[in-house]
């Protein structure tokens, strides 16, 4: 299994072909802008492996120093303008990892073909520092020293013991882990109640049983929700996040349901809002679960964790 795709919402898949990247972790301070590094001699003539040489689809060139550094330098080849990393950060990024010793590239993750997924704690000591503070859309040289490396024991036999590494690294996203206080709330307040019948009516009815005291959703936002949908003539559960165990992320402009999508837009995080669909904001004659009958009426009701 790849470890570049994020699972259901918390967790993360790691491989052994991304644990380079991920063990390891240190105390983050702020490190300044250095100037980029010159490139030193390249003694192998393996293409594959070349770190002076950008490959296919944006694979960047690598600039190795003649010597082994022995502080940590960070240069910022572009400056990204999306949300910044920080200590609680769980991000994706592209990256290729070369060795100053061996002049070898060890890992990269265009080789693979798609980003790699992270978390700032669990990273080695010099992504933990180095990391801090860049922003999506950018690109970030870190020149490591191999202290805050993999020091005497290398997770690759591609690393000498205590070797410089110099990784570039594009930063693709930066999820944070929703504020604790309002996952609680939600999770105290539970699976909803649906009370049923529900009066007949020919309009979406949206009500917020409880407001919420957060950002509010917009049409292009990304959330995280608990939500639990049901039709008002069958009574079946169609749709549960509860019933998974953990909350779900998803974009609103996808929801299959349009009228659904619209009628979250302006809810805010820590609320629990209640959309009643009449069938014909909803599927319709042809819905698409043999559980919802055509032309039902459906009632969702959402808890909204965070906008990521």
């Amino acid at each position: 299994m790849r470890c570049w795709s994020r699972s259901a919402i918390i967790t993360i898949a790691v491989s052994t072909t991304c644990a380079l990247a991920l063990t390891g972790c240190g105390l983050a301070t702020k490190q300044p802008t250095v100037a980029p590094l010159k490139p030193g001699p390249i003694t192998t003539n393996n293409d594959d492996r070349r770190c002076d040489a950008p490959g296919a689809d944006g694979k960047p060139p690598v600039f190795l120093p003649s010597a082994p550094v022995t502080e940590l330098l960070i240069t910022d080849n572009k400056v990204g303008t999306g949300l910044p990393i920080r200590r609680d950060s769980e991000f994706s990024a592209n990256f290729i990892g070369c060795g100053q010793h061996t002049r070898q590239q060890f890992e990269s993750s265009w080789d693979i073909g798609e980003p790699g997924t992270f978390a700032i704690k669990t990273s080695i000591a010099g992504w933990a520092k180095g990391l801090l503070g860049m922003r999506v859309g950018g690109r970030r040289t870190l020149t490591i020293p191999g202290a805050l490396g993999y020091g005497p024991n290398p997770a690759s036999p591609d690393i000498k013991p205590n070797e410089t590494l110099v990784y570039v690294i594009d930063l693709v996203s930066v999820k944070r882990p929703p504020n604790p206080k309002v996952l609680a709330a939600v999770m105290e307040r539970g699976k909803p109640t649906i009370a049923l019948p529900i009066k007949s009516s020919t309009d979406i009815v949206v009500t917020d049983d409880i407001v919420g005291t957060g950002p509010a959703v917009k049409a292009e936002s990304t959330v995280l929700a608990h939500y639990l949908g049901v039709g008002a003539t069958t009574r079946a559960e169609f749709l549960s996040s509860w019933a998974l165990g953990h909350p779900i992320e998803f974009q609103i402009k996808t929801l299959s349901l349009t009228s659904w999508a619209q009628s979250l837009v302006g809810m805010r995080v820590g609320g629990r809002r209640t959309v009643v669909l009449p069938g014909t904001f909803a599927y319709g004659d042809h819905p698409p679960d043999p559980k919802i009958k055509p032309n039902e009426t459906l009632i969702i009701i959402v808890d909204l964790i965070q906008i990521t």
